[in-house]
């Protein structure tokens, strides 16, 4: 025979007798959280984690800074892009976003991971997939964006363009870059300022290259007392010789790609190893109305510190002024390219004198039948100096 139980409390209900409402009801709610558990990854030692950093990073990445045009809003195309410093920005290897959102201890460890193979001088970045992952690929130039990861050897690489004019239908435009993308902003405070080495890549145009322009000084003397006296023949041949002959003067303005250098490293504190290449295409550096020596005018930024903050304790600087033909890697050639090592301070306390740069500077001229002929030869100069 059946016996029924009858509830301690009023309030116990058997649980033969439960209630469908109330099952439905715990079968519906939320999972509780147990804030005082661990995450089975940081119960493994910090060397086998590491490892698995390593295994879970993503391959090499080209960032945009500017935003994708929709091929399908033809309001848009005459919409002005917004222009920045920086171009592009190339990871060799990047965290993946899952383990940075994890917890702010998985964080710092990765980040420290990549920032290691960032800093170190054997990078080896992992292969891209063949259809290619790169996040705007209309928003940047297919070729030199191509060409610039070919010849990429590890490090953090940052693209810029320097009086660069844009070409459209009703004309040319050289745009004002003063402000940094915010991808780069973004970037600055995960990544990039944990970087020791950075290698800028820096497409300018005909402005940068010709030099400053030079005006003469006693010009506007001479046609100030050509207009207001009345001259003779031999005083007006005079005023002409002296005209020509006056000494031209550059203006004290900065060189546009210091001013850039130095808005872009103010975001990179640790950064003490700089690589700057000039690249210049192959038509532009037979085309363009450049000195034979085609360095001369930029020959005050090559002269000059790499930046104007002087706080700084550098290890190595590089230029380099490369003749090219994107998207082909073997078809390039280096023209110009000055290396300064800061030696190590010394360790004697009363030494003020200073550290001394080491300066090695080579340059060549393309010869006519290049890429045919791709042996030239080299005038190399050593000198040092003290800071």
């Amino acid at each position: 025979m059946f016996q029924y139980e009858v509830p301690s409390s009023p309030n116990q209900v058997p649980p033969h007798t439960a209630s469908p409402s109330s099952h439905n009801a715990t079968m519906n709610a939320a999972p509780t959280v147990n804030l005082n558990a661990t995450s089975p990854l940081l119960k493994l030692p910090r060397e086998l984690r590491d490892e698995i950093y390593n295994h879970l990073l993503l391959p090499l990445h080209t960032y945009t800074s500017t935003p994708p045009r929709s091929r399908f809003a033809i309001h848009k195309f005459s919409t002005p892009q917004p222009t920045y410093i920086d171009t592009r920005i190339l990871l060799p290897v990047r965290p993946p976003m899952n383990i940075l959102g994890t917890c702010r201890m998985l964080r710092e460890e990765c980040v420290e991971v990549v920032a290691s193979l960032l800093n170190s001088s054997k990078t080896i970045s992992k292969p891209r997939n063949q259809e290619g992952i790169r996040s705007n690929a209309g928003a940047g130039k297919g070729d030199e964006a191509d060409w610039e990861e070919n010849n990429n050897d590890g490090c953090v690489q940052i693209t810029m363009e320097i009086c660069r004019p844009i070409r459209s239908n009703l004309g040319s435009i050289i745009p004002i870059r003063d402000t940094l993308s915010p991808c780069f902003l973004t970037l600055a405070p995960i990544i990039l300022s944990k970087v020791k080495r950075v290698r800028f890549v820096v497409w300018a145009g005909w402005m940068w290259w010709s030099g400053p322009q030079r005006r003469p000084a006693e010009l506007q003397l001479a046609r100030r007392i050509r207009s207001t006296h009345c001259l003779t023949p031999d005083q007006m041949d005079e005023t002409a010789y002296a005209s020509s002959m006056a000494k031209f003067v550059e203006p004290n303005e900065p060189d546009p790609l210091t001013d850039t250098l130095d808005a872009v490293l103010e975001h990179l504190p640790l950064v003490d190893t700089v690589e700057v290449v000039a690249p210049l295409h192959v038509s532009d550096y037979w085309n363009w109305d450049l000195p034979q020596k085609k360095w001369k005018g930029v020959e005050g930024w090559l002269e000059s510190p790499i930046c104007e903050s002087g706080k700084r304790r550098w290890k190595s600087v590089q230029r380099s002024l490369v003749v090219c033909q994107p998207p082909t890697e073997s078809l390039q050639l280096v023209f110009y390219r000055k290396t300064e090592v800061w030696e190590r301070d010394s360790t004697d306390p009363d030494n003020a004198m200073g550290r001394e740069v080491r300066i090695t500077e080579k340059t060549a001229e393309i010869p006519d039948e290049w890429p045919n002929q791709t042996e030239i030869e080299y005038e190399t100069r050593e000198y040092s100096r003290i800071e």
